[in-house]
């Protein structure tokens, strides 16, 4: 006896189910992309910061100047008229340099002339009758100054 057992087609291949596979994180292209944006950024603000330090260096010059200059005025003053040119004898009267190149003082016909050199290597001057300006003593035209 032969037994004879119906098989059904196999028309159609049982699948499985489809299991949604965790992301495996960010391709290559996606870093590369925020390497570069983040350089961009990095280039734009990087000059600004280094111009901000400049100014910065530069105002901590000319204030050093206005403060030598109003101490400078007030040894003249308990010193009948006379001034010193150096900075280190300024400091009984509220004087202290912030800068790393101290300031130089000269003295010439009763007049000075202060020179300093900001941590960003610009130069500055104040003489008795003028107020802060860019340059040096030497470059400032005043004969009393210039050599």
């Amino acid at each position: 006896m032969i037994l004879a057992h119906a098989t059904a087609p196999r028309t159609a291949q049982r699948s499985r189910p489809s299991v949604p596979t965790p992301d495996g994180g960010f391709t290559l292209i996606e870093l590369l992309v925020v390497v570069i944006i983040v350089g961009i950024l990095a280039a734009v603000a990087v000059p600004i910061f280094i111009g901000q330090q400049n100014q910065a260096h530069n105002a901590v010059a000319t204030s050093d100047l206005v403060n030598i200059r109003t101490a400078l005025v007030a040894y003249s003053v308990e010193h009948e008229g006379s001034y010193t040119s150096d900075a280190n004898d300024l400091a009984d009267y509220g004087f202290a340099t912030s800068t790393t190149a101290a300031p130089v003082i000269t003295i010439a016909a009763g007049r000075f002339c202060i020179d300093a050199t900001s941590d960003s290597s610009a130069t500055f001057f104040v003489t008795d009758d003028a107020t802060v300006q860019s340059g040096t003593c030497a470059t400032s035209g005043d004969p009393d100054f210039t050599s």
